[in-house]
C-alpha cells in the first residue's frame, strides 16, 4: 500500500491537493451452498475491536487473476472450494481516498474442506438462509460495507 499526494487542476482551473491510498485489486466472494445458504466469516477486526460477520474477501496477489484470488480466499477463509465462480461486478470500495477496485464473485458448487487461514486471522464460519440475511440487513446486523453490498446482490439477483 502506498500513500500519495497529488496536486491537481479542477474544472475552472482551480488547483487542489488530493491524498489517496494506492492499494491495487481485491475480491469479494458470495459463497452459496447447495441448500441456498450463504457462507459468511466471523472475523476479528482490530480497528473495530471486535468480531465482524463478513463475506470472504481479500487482496489479489501480483501473480494471480481476480478469479484465482477469489478461489484462494474462499478456501483459506471458509474451507470451501467452489465448483463455479461467476463474476457479478466491480466496484471501488472508497474512491474518495483509495484506488482499490474490488471484483465480486458468486461461488456455487461448494465442496467442504479444511480452512487455511493466514497465521494472524481469527475466524469461524456462519451459514445463513436468505430469510436470515434479509432479517440481518433490516436490523443492521452487518457492518461491513462490502458484505452488505454482496448480500444485497445475493438477495435480489443471486442463486
Amino acid at each position: 500500500m502506498t500513500l500519495k499526494l497529488d496536486r491537481i487542476v479542477l474544472p475552472g482551473a482551480r488547483e487542489a491537493e488530493r491524498e489517496y491510498v494506492v492499494f491495487g485489486r481485491s475480491v469479494l466472494v458470495v459463497p452459496v451452498t447447495g441448500d441456498s445458504r450463504v457462507v459468511l466469516v466471523n472475523q476479528y477486526r482490530h480497528p473495530t475491536g471486535r468480531f465482524i460477520l463478513e463475506l470472504p474477501a481479500g487482496k489479489v496477489e501480483e501473480c494471480e487473476s481476480p478469479t484465482e484470488a477469489a478461489a484462494r480466499e474462499l478456501a483459506e477463509e471458509t474451507g470451501f472450494r467452489a465448483g463455479n465462480l461467476l463474476k457479478f461486478g466491480e466496484f471501488f470500495l472508497a474512491p474518495g481516498y483509495s484506488t482499490e477496485l474490488m471484483t465480486g464473485f458468486v461461488a456455487t458448487g461448494l465442496v467442504p474442506g479444511e480452512k487455511e487461514p493466514d497465521p494472524d486471522e481469527i475466524l469461524s464460519n456462519a451459514l445463513l438462509t436468505r430469510d436470515e440475511v434479509v432479517s440481518g440487513l433490516r436490523e443492521a446486523r452487518f457492518q461491513d460495507a462490502k458484505t452488505i453490498l454482496g448480500l444485497l446482490w445475493w438477495v435480489n439477483e443471486g442463486p
